[in-house]
């Protein structure tokens, strides 16, 4: 019999290694979250919509990003090649990370958004009509759910490796949901 303490399931790298992984799982499962809100929205081209649509990307394209790309702390980053076997993951990887980067994160507004000022002088009058244009990549999500299906299936089989390992080392076995991810219950108020 196995005598297991606290401090020794704390201190057991394998373990630290699980909670960290655990980071990532959570990280997918709102990347997730949030295309599946993109994908169910309903098709209006009012303010409120555009303004929801363009949140959820902005929360899934930085939320997907951060997987990718250097953490502080000790959250593991992955690696694109070995999550993406094919070309086209890749390119749909980059486009994503290209959204991120440009659109939200570091470049400004990027190819996505147009900004412009309308001007009209009459009678003595300067009338400025500010204009936001912007695309919304919805023709994009199909390919973006191939990449999110595909990022849970490696994310699930390296957890699983990684609970192999601490079980291993701790000597006893460890439980574990397993099968898909929950469905989506979301609904509108």
């Amino acid at each position: 019999m196995v005598t297991l303490t606290q401090e020794g399931i704390e201190g057991n790298r394998h373990m630290q290694a699980l909670v960290r992984f655990g980071h990532v799982m959570m990280c997918v499962s709102n990347a997730d979250h949030y295309l599946h809100r993109m994908e169910t929205l309903k098709r209006e081209v009012t303010l409120e919509n555009v303004l929801e649509i363009d949140g959820l990307l902005l929360a899934f394209s930085v939320t997907y990003g951060r997987l990718f790309t250097e953490a502080a702390g000790e959250f593991p980053r992955l690696d694109r090649n070995a999550v993406y076997k094919t070309g086209e993951l890749r390119t749909t990887h980059d486009r994503i990370m290209e959204i991120r980067n440009k659109r939200y994160a570091h470049e400004g507004a990027g190819r996505d958004i147009e900004f412009s000022m309308g001007v009209e002088l009459k009678d003595s009058v300067l009338t400025v009509k500010p204009s936001i244009a912007f695309a919304i990549p919805g023709h994009e999500f199909p390919s973006y759910r191939t990449l999110i299906d595909v990022l849970q299936t490696y994310t699930y089989e390296k957890l699983h490796k990684i609970i192999e390992k601490a079980s291993s080392a701790l000597g006893v076995r460890i439980d574990f949901p397993h099968g898909p991810p929950p469905a989506h219950k979301v609904g509108r108020d």
